[in-house]
């Protein structure tokens, strides 16, 4: 039921109401940081309210949530990774462990609340399977979305014609929103271990081997898109495969949806003027993730 695609869909408002308190605390500053200031609060909020987490504990949430992505993204380069997400999981099991047990005494109208007190017959979650649940909701929820906003932000000042185009009509935002993900969506790849031997292109994979499915590079294959490299927020066509395919797809897409179908609009009504102050954004290390740390822009008040 927490995971209904209606129930997803109903945070729109929320999500509205916490970009607008994003934005407006933005007010009086030309230069503002994407990622920190917007892209990456707003879906975490987001995931925060519909599981009941108080909003005060975003900085710690955002922290053990980067912590863990290193593990999760495969870090390319850093040594200490599993050090690091082990103790940040370990913090997080902690932290929810403890609203648990207060939903357990207090229920409240939020997902933890449902969850805990969900049950078949005599069959209820287990303190692990809460904690595991809780985690997977709030990481996915929010890490790949940021990524999505800042891309797609980046993607839209790249292609200011477009950007203009979504500034003056924001009926547009649902199929901009398809557009940008295909474009530079946030997960740049799928792991999957071989089963079988067989051949690809020429290679030969075996059981047991790991595979990174690329899937930025088929949303930028020219054999299912024209022009594939350029941004059309009106185009048609295959669709894309960044939330993955059948038995695989993303759990949360229709939240992702509707979070970029607000972000977008609500951040090109606040602002008409947004530029990047770098060509040479530094993007996350990460084989899997596909975001920047950081994307500086100059900005003015519409």
């Amino acid at each position: 039921k927490v995971c209904r695609v209606k129930a997803m869909q109903a945070m729109r408002p929320q999500a509205q109401t916490i970009s607008n308190w994003l934005l407006q605390r933005l007010d009086g500053r030309e230069q503002i940081d994407l990622v920190a200031d917007y892209a990456g609060p707003l879906p975490c909020l987001v995931i925060m309210a519909m599981l009941g987490v108080d909003h005060a504990a975003l900085a710690d949430v955002k922290r053990m949530s980067d912590e863990m992505a290193l593990f999760i993204g495969s870090s390319r380069v850093s040594a200490e990774k599993y050090d690091t997400a082990e103790a940040a999981t370990q913090e997080m099991a902690a932290f929810f462990l403890k609203l648990i047990a207060d939903r357990r005494a207090q229920p409240q109208a939020d997902a933890i609340s449902e969850l805990v007190h969900l049950c078949d017959g005599d069959d209820r979650f287990s303190d692990d399977e809460l904690v595991a649940t809780c985690i997977l909701m709030l990481f996915a929820g929010h890490e790949t979305t940021t990524n999505h906003i800042a891309n797609g932000m980046l993607s839209l000042m790249r292609f200011p014609g477009e950007m203009q185009r979504l500034r003056d009509d924001p009926a547009l935002a649902a199929a901009a929103v398809e557009e940008l993900l295909r474009h530079d969506g946030p997960s740049g790849a799928q792991v999957r271990l071989v089963a079988e031997p067989h051949q690809l292109h020429g290679k030969t994979l075996e059981p047991g081997q790991r595979v990174f499915l690329m899937l930025n590079a088929a949303n930028r294959d020219p054999r299912a898109y024209a022009d594939p490299d350029r941004l059309d927020l009106q185009r048609d066509g295959v669709p894309h495969l960044t939330f993955g395919f059948g038995a695989h797809i993303c759990l949360g897409f229709p939240l992702a949806r509707t979070e970029g179908a607000v972000a977008f609009p609500a951040l090109l009504q606040h602002y008409r003027r947004i530029e990047p102050l770098t060509d040479r954004p530094e993007w996350l290390n990460s084989l899997v993730f596909r975001g920047m740390k950081a994307l500086p822009v100059a900005v003015r008040r519409a």
